[in-house]
């Protein structure tokens, strides 16, 4: 059939139409639309139905022709099975055969396990009845052995003479305090007995739901209440004959027992609590010979309880903490020692836990701090350091100290005596000159020395505690930002006292005088203190070179905080991780930049102050209108003379500074620091340009203005063309606005010369360089006034040529200068007249925020 239908599957593929794809119908994302779209882009749709058409009339010959092939085989076929439900018959009934022999078998094999399992229940019945049986016949076989042994306890621990004596001698009747014989022998008992006693109580557990076991229950409860009280009287009798081997089994007795807190309060009974209490002893001795002593009652209960400790029950100790002893369960160091120590001294010396007093409180402390240490460097394993560190002794010991308590009365002082510094009705001097420190930056004011002191002492070894690093750290950055708002406050305060001149003058009038210049507090010679405090009361009558002295110290006081103070306070928390420590260098940046920034205020305010008396000189060059005007003098060569004298007044103002820093018995002290003076310059310097090209392009405006006014008038007279007086004539001459500009212009260009004696780059100063744009001579022999843009260039003895050869600022003169005689290069001396109409011209007023001077 295979070979028959190939040839008219050959057909079918030849007669398909090439463009067409059976496999695209059985995609599952089949979509008609898509595919007549797709198909119309190559084959026309009238084209693609012919082919599909005769394509389907071929598919369905071929169709016939399949039907057709052995049809007659087909039919024949069905005779030919008659025979068949027979044949299926003969062969079903051997399968039904075998599935019958195998459900009898799996019946008898079901009934034979359910018998085994049956058998297994009563077998394991039985075994849990005489499990039972066994138990209880154990538990009291093990309850008598048990009551057996502690019979020959009490008898091992009578003496010889009969009667049961204690620990300390007297007659005992009921609890013996231990061995009358050998206390190893007696020991070794008592911890076989504990082995029982153990056993007992793992039984009786076992066995707890039990009724006989519930019967038996409080004879086993009273033989380990009575094992207990000879255990810690055989304790306490090793401990006191110095018996260590006996103490060890003793010890190990409570650890087989499981009742390790009972062995640890014998330790604190019978040793820890006597060294402690001769240690109070000895400690309240001292302090009684030796008032000195006091703030170090914990030092003396420590050592004295560490070095009794060592002397008394050294091999034990060192026995208990053995990595191999197996007396790992006693924490000897925390249940033991530390908390029989701390309740001594809170019950012998409960003052020295007191934050009343600070200092004795911090040295208590530290003291406690080193019983710690020295309690771990006992421990040999990382495990009991951590397990000393976790116990309830050490939390109590840590709750024993009141360290916010402690921190609160450190800020009131350290806080407290700041305030009261910067609160101070007048700026003081500091004391002492210096910060104290090998090296460090000088200190000029009380107050920053005051600062520098709460600093100092925020991270002293006897204030300082590591618990409290960071409540110190904060107050360092509170102390650091109140020392900012003081100086923003001065700031202010001067900018207000210079905008009312009059109650400047009342306030200063009202400043306290420096204490001793009258009587004592109280007295009738006292003044009356005044109503204004801190930056209030002075900022309005201290002089600039005074008030120059707080931005000094800003400058010391920054470099000390990022200098000693953050590298003391990096030691003392030199166990933090490297992100907290960052932190740490974070928060003193931040405290330096706010001191930074108002230190800016003040510099700001003081360079106002001396920029104002530089411009009181500047205003001389209102004269320079007189010297052209009323003379014919030729082109100036060189700069008027009060140009020298500009900054003058900046060079006073940090020679007085440098003298107000000086200490006692010194007629100079050190100059202000090299970023104060470079930015008082920077700031005097540039505001000084700005009101100097104010003042110069009003002064050429209003030449300019009159030289046209005399020009029109010369215009308007007869033959006026021609006359001369007051301008140029010639085309050739220089005018008098002109030879005005070209002043002007070698004036500002020795001006910046003279700023390069503070460290000025004049030619790097935007102001400057707009100052000398105002006054540049314009090219082509305009009238001055900015850089002129017609012409090719200029002529002989124009203002541009001889602006031409005056200097870069910051260069030496040009050689044409050098070249004359020095009586040329003078300025000529402003006659009376003049002078005297100079004086008569009105002053400008200063500008808005300087002080009047």
């Amino acid at each position: 059939m295979g070979p028959a239908a190939d040839p008219p599957a050959n057909g079918a593929a030849s007669a398909r139409p090439p463009w067409l794809k059976p496999e695209r119908f059985e995609d599952p994302a089949f979509n008609a639309e898509a595919v007549v779209a797709d198909l119309r882009r190559h084959v026309p749709l009238n084209v693609a139905k012919g082919e599909l058409q005769a394509y389907m009339l071929t598919l369905k010959e071929q169709l016939i022709e399949v039907l057709n092939q052995d049809f007659g085989d087909y039919v024949a076929l069905a005779p030919r099975l008659g025979a068949v439900d027979g044949a299926v018959v003969r062969m079903k009934q051997p399968l039904l055969d075998i599935r019958a022999k195998l459900d009898a078998v799996r019946d008898g094999i079901v009934a034979e396990l359910e018998s085994l399992q049956q058998g297994l229940e009563r077998r394991k019945e039985i075994a849990a009845a005489r499990a039972t049986l066994e138990l209880m016949q154990e538990v009291a076989h093990v309850a008598s052995k048990v009551e057996k042994l502690l019979s020959e306890v009490v008898a091992a621990a009578a003496p010889p003479g009969g009667g049961l004596l204690s620990v300390d001698g007297a007659e005992a009747t009921a609890v013996p305090a231990g061995g009358g014989g050998d206390p190893d022998a007696h020991a070794r008992l008592l911890e076989r007995v504990a082995a029982e006693v153990s056993r007992l109580s793992f039984l009786s557990n076992k066995g707890k739901g039990l009724a006989f076991v519930a019967t038996m229950e409080r004879r086993i409860q009273a033989a380990r209440l009575q094992l207990s009280s000879h255990l810690s009287a055989a304790l306490a009798a090793a401990i006191a004959g110095k018996q260590w081997a006996a103490a060890g089994h003793c010890l190990r007795a409570y650890v087989e027992l499981g009742d390790v807190p009972a062995g640890e309060a014998t330790l604190r009974s019978a040793l820890a609590a006597p060294l402690a209490a001769d240690a109070v002893r000895a400690a309240k001795a001292r302090l009684a010979s030796e008032p000195g002593a006091r703030g170090r009652e914990v030092a003396l209960v420590a050592d004295a309880a560490i070095e009794g400790l060592h002397e008394r029950a050294g091999p034990l100790l060192a026995t208990l903490l053995a990595p191999g002893s197996g007396m790992g369960a006693f924490d000897v160091l925390g249940a033991v020692v530390l908390q029989e120590v701390t309740q001594a001294l809170a019950e012998g010396l409960p003052g020295a836990f007191s934050p009343g007093n600070p200092a004795s409180f911090h040295s208590n402390f530290l003291a406690g701090q080193r019983l710690l240490a020295s309690l771990e460097s006992l421990a040999q394993t990382r495990a009991s350091v951590e397990r000393l560190r976790a116990s309830d002794a050490a939390a109590a010991f840590a709750r024993r100290w009141n360290l916010p308590a402690y921190y609160s009365l450190q800020y009131q002082d350290i806080a407290g005596a700041f305030e009261a510094a910067a609160r101070e009705p007048r700026l003081a001097a500091a004391a002492a000159a210096g910060a104290g420190e090998e090296g460090a930056p000088t200190l000029r004011l009380a107050v920053g020395a005051a600062l520098w002191e709460a600093l100092r002492r925020c991270t002293s070894d006897a204030v300082f505690l590591a618990p409290l690093g960071d409540r110190f750290l904060r107050l360092v950055c509170q102390l650091a930002a109140r020392y900012a708002s003081w100086a923003r406050d001065a700031a202010a305060a001067r900018r207000e006292a210079a905008a009312n001149p009059a109650a400047a003058a009342a306030a200063a009038a009202a400043m306290p005088p420096a204490p001793g210049a009258h009587g004592a507090p109280g007295s009738p010679m006292a003044p009356v203190a005044p109503a204004a405090v801190g930056p209030e009361a002075w900022a309005g009558g201290v002089a600039t070179e005074e008030l120059l002295s707080v931005c000094c110290d800003a400058d010391s006081l920054q470099q000390l905080l990022q200098g000693p103070l953050l590298q003391r306070l990096r030691a003392l928390m030199a166990g933090l991780p490297s992100e907290a420590g960052g932190r740490v260098d974070e928060a003193f940046a931040r405290a330096a930049a706010q001191i930074g920034d108002a230190s800016d205020e003040v510099l700001r305010a003081a360079a106002e102050e001396v920029a104002d008396r530089c411009v009181a000189v500047v205003r001389q060059l209102k004269g320079i209108t007189a010297t052209y005007r009323m003379t014919s003098k030729g082109p100036p060569t060189r700069h008027s003379h009060y140009v020298s004298g500009v900054l003058a007044p900046l060079a006073a103002a940090l020679d007085a500074a440098a003298a107000s820093g000086a200490g006692a018995g010194a007629a100079r002290g050190p100059p202000p620091p090299p970023r104060v003076s470079a930015a008082l310059a920077a700031a005097v310097f540039d505001s000084v340009n700005a009101r100097y090209r104010q003042l110069a392009e009003e002064l050429l405006s209003g030449v300019r203005k009159t030289e046209s006014s005399l020009k029109r008038l010369k215009k308007g007279r007869p033959g006026g063309a021609d006359g001369g007086g007051g301008g140029d004539s010639a085309g050739s001459e220089m005018s008098d606005s002109e030879k005005i500009c070209l002043q002007l212009f070698l004036d500002a260009q020795e001006h910046g010369r003279q700023a390069a004696r503070f460290g000025i780059n004049a030619a790097g100063a935007e102001s400057f360089r707009a100052l000398l744009a105002a006054v540049t001579p314009a090219a082509g022999g305009g009238s001055g006034g900015g850089a002129g843009t017609s012409g090719g260039g200029a002529a002989p003895g124009s203002p541009a040529a001889a602006a031409a050869q005056g200097a870069v600022p910051g260069v030496p003169a040009p050689a044409q200068q050098q070249q004359q005689p020095f009586q040329q290069q003078q300025q000529e001396p402003l006659n009376p007249p003049q002078q005297q109409q100079q004086q008569q011209q009105p002053q400008a007023p200063p500008p808005p925020g300087g002080a009047q001077w």
